[in-house]
């Protein structure tokens, strides 16, 4: 699918996000020239007054998203809008830019190029309310890149479900523990609590940032949590070449979509590293989120007899439900003698990352909801 029927169908979602929430927000008769014609540059006001402009669907996209920029404050109170709007806008920006510039023979992107601009195009069409045709583009774009990814590294392209009692093939990540659900839906993996887990997404690669700082080469993989009224994205990711002795992935929310505003202090926060053991199975340490009234959350070490209690579900069933092989200190699952030796964590193994997804949702959407419990 052409970049030009991503961006047709942004510009689409995008003129009507403004158009409704400036029109109903700002009131008055003022609104044009205090929240658009402010906002263009020098060159577009300009062709605004040439063109006796008045309406926003007589600006071009580039228009459209300057606006959206330079109202972003504002409209991110009216409407909610999730933390990475501003950046994706921008993404949205250089991919218009792009395509002005491209060849006219086409070819100018590579798989992984296509791969993350329709993933960027539908992560801001779902900020901007987009509707369901608008957002079935970017899903099939999304789709058909990542697949081109898989052929252009020579491995298979993600297969439809085989039929009832075929044998499955080895993954590198979990199936779904219950059958899939109708097309464009993720499938329900399991409950964790009031939490669903849904999942996992569509596997992709690109760098990010390890705990170190530094940027690295990884495979991730989405999953969504849903319960109490919140809709989380999280994302496990395994560095493609770990560092000797660092962690080897991590597992961290990166979207709230368009859960209450509570949620944003877990976006970008509170990573749980994962490591690789001597025998190439995975650790993870579960220490529970502590909400702070004064200041942004942080991890508390709760004693693994107290864990279930805290956060008000049975952990390590919950945990061993989902496929872990240990639960325990560091201590008792790695022979860790260091100042963290007694720190409660569980294992898995690689091809299974379940777990993983569980002990997130048990150490920091179930604890961060219960920012009163304290437990030492």
């Amino acid at each position: 699918m052409g970049r030009d029927v991503l961006l047709a169908s942004v510009a689409a979602a995008l003129l009507r996000y403004l158009d409704e929430t400036l029109s109903q927000r700002c009131g008055g008769t003022d609104w044009w020239k205090t929240h658009v014609v402010s906002s263009l540059s020098v060159a577009q006001t300009a062709q605004v007054k040439a063109r006796n402009v008045t309406k926003l669907a007589q600006l071009d996209l580039a228009a459209l998203l300057r606006v959206f920029q330079r109202n972003h404050g504002e409209l991110s109170y009216w409407t909610k809008l999730p933390p990475d709007a501003l950046t994706l806008s921008h993404v949205i920006g250089s991919m218009r830019n792009a395509q002005a510039h491209s060849s006219v023979g086409g070819g100018d992107r590579s798989p992984e190029d296509a791969w993350r601009e329709a993933d960027a195009a539908l992560r801001f069409l779902q900020a901007v309310a987009a509707t369901g045709s608008e957002l079935s583009v970017a899903e099939n774009a999304r789709e058909h890149a990542i697949g081109q990814v898989f052929q252009a590294r020579g491995m298979l392209a993600p297969a439809a479900p085989a039929p009832a009692g075929a044998p499955q093939a080895a993954s590198v990540f979990p199936p779904a523990i219950e059958p899939a659900e109708p097309p464009g839906s993720w499938p329900k993996a399991c409950a964790v609590g009031p939490f669903a887990i849904l999942g996992p997404g569509t596997l992709s690669s690109g760098d990010v940032q390890t705990f170190e700082g530094k940027s690295a080469a990884a495979s991730s993989v989405p999953w969504l949590v849903r319960g109490l009224g919140a809709e989380l994205t999280v994302h496990i990711s395994l560095f493609d070449d770990p560092e000797d002795g660092q962690e080897s992935g991590m597992i961290l929310c990166v979207s709230r979509n368009a859960s209450p505003q509570k949620w944003d202090e877990l976006v970008g926060r509170l990573r749980i590293g994962i490591r690789c053991t001597a025998d190439n199975t995975l650790q993870m340490d579960l220490r529970t989120a502590v909400a702070k009234a004064d200041g942004r959350p942080t991890r508390n070490v709760v004693p693994l007899k107290n864990l279930s209690h805290a956060v008000g579900v049975d952990a390590p069933a919950s945990l061993k439900s989902a496929g872990a092989t240990a639960i325990g200190t560091r201590e008792q699952i790695a022979d860790d003698k260091s100042r963290s030796r007694g720190w409660p964590c569980v294992q898995f193994p690689r091809d299974n990352l379940l777990p993983a997804i569980v002990g997130w949702v048990l150490t920091t959407a179930l604890a961060f909801d219960k920012p009163s419990s304290k437990f030492s």
